[in-house]
């Protein structure tokens, strides 16, 4: 499923609204634009393209965690569930609920994990327990990951733009604080990858997928103090690896950016001027730019990192043509808490979810290419022009 969605400038709307219209979107109960609130969104200018089923369903419609309530009136806590494409007896879940009680604010978090009790209400093995919610309604502590970071009124009023892409392997989610998506907001991409290692099977109850966001407002860091927030947040994990040193399970293995000396994975694409070895790829712990080409999707495809921006490829008539390049999940160095390059060998994202490529630079968000009889969106994740050490261009096929 591939959905565009843009809200109306000048009207602005309200954020259950939003909340849940974007749930509906991704469990696949909103399957139209003429569904879509038209007092609110820009019908002729959204539209949703189900020729993918979206693949995530309802799971719990009042997710609600014992001792919180709602924070927003009308926009209950929710759980969707995806099950692993390999397997049928595994799921991949999410809790997603609103932050701000006022209805003048989008704000909404996205928690990962293994397993949700419907009647306890209570979330097994994720990646960070959401955070009590007063019973005055008077917010979260945000601990958890961005699914869409905070936009105000002044954004809101003129328009906004979200771009949705699922199916059974992924969810990818990008938000823009304007109806032309030059302003990058946020993302959030879930995705399965393919299992590499022997070890790595669904008999063995591993499960081969990951998730990361990063943010260009006050995205929340989970891993700072409470309610921590910073600009440039970027943050990952891995849902469950095995540790091959010690044969003990290692429940959500983390990617960092603000703390570069603690990752021990990244996503990669094939086209990087290094060796695939875990502790070359590697150069000098500190600051960001310490990791050459490590973090996520949106620092995978920067300018410095990605060679497809300084090379073109050739087409079958050997004229350069614009890069399709695949993602891989890739070891990084000997982090603090484990050694990666005995614990994972990674592996391909594309073979499971062949739905987002990085691109060299040159499109403006929105723009859209046909590439072998498929369409697809350009989007740049990040601030400053296509190209930069700031922007990562990916292609999403619209399916």
């Amino acid at each position: 499923m591939f959905a565009k969605l843009t809200t109306k400038s000048g009207h602005f709307p309200d954020a259950n609204v939003f909340y849940n219209t974007l749930i509906g979107v991704i469990t696949g109960s909103i399957t139209s634009n003429t569904q879509l609130n038209s007092s609110y969104f820009n019908t002729s200018a959204s539209y949703i393209n189900n020729t993918i089923p979206a693949g995530w369903s309802l799971n719990d419609p009042q997710a609600n965690l014992v001792g919180t309530v709602p924070v927003l009136p009308g926009a209950n806590p929710v759980v969707i569930e995806a099950d692993w494409t390999d397997s049928a007896s595994y799921a991949k879940y999410l809790w997603i609920a609103p932050v701000n009680f006022q209805n003048t604010t989008f704000n909404i978090v996205a928690v990962p994990a293994e397993g949700w009790a419907n009647t306890t209400k209570t979330i097994s093995n994720s990646y960070c327990q959401p955070s009590v919610v007063s019973a005055n309604n008077s917010g979260f502590t945000r601990r958890d990951v961005d699914l869409i970071s905070p936009m105000n009124n002044f954004h809101t009023g003129n328009g906004v733009t979200i771009i949705v892409s699922s199916s059974q392997a992924h969810l990818f989610i990008a938000s823009y604080k304007d109806i032309f998506a030059t302003q990058f907001n946020n993302y959030y991409f879930v995705s399965e990858y393919t299992r590499d290692d022997p070890w790595n099977t669904v008999s063995n109850g591993y499960p081969s997928w990951y998730f990361e966001s990063a943010s260009n407002t006050q995205g929340v860091w989970a891993q700072g103090a409470a309610g921590a927030t910073s600009t440039g947040t970027h943050q990952g994990a891995l849902a469950r690896i095995l540790n091959t040193q010690t044969n003990a399970d290692m429940p959500w293995v983390p990617l960092f950016i603000t703390n570069a000396a603690l990752s021990n994975w990244g996503v990669t694409t094939r086209y990087i001027p290094w060796a695939q070895n875990g502790a070359q790829l590697y150069t000098a712990l500190g600051s960001p730019g310490g990791l050459i080409g490590f973090g996520g999707v949106c620092v995978a495809g920067q300018g410095s990192n990605f060679t497809g921006n300084q090379n073109y490829g050739r087409d079958i008539n050997k004229d350069p043509a614009r890069l399709l390049a695949e993602m891989r999940i890739t070891a990084t160095h000997q982090g603090a808490n484990i050694n990666s390059n005995t614990v994972f060998a990674g592996g391909a994202i594309n073979t499971v979810s062949p739905f987002i490529y990085i691109t060299n630079s040159g499109w403006a968000s929105l723009d859209e290419v046909t590439i072998n009889n498929e369409t697809y969106m350009n989007l740049n994740l990040g601030t400053g022009t296509a190209g930069s050490t700031n922007v990562t261009s990916i292609l999403i096929r619209e399916a």
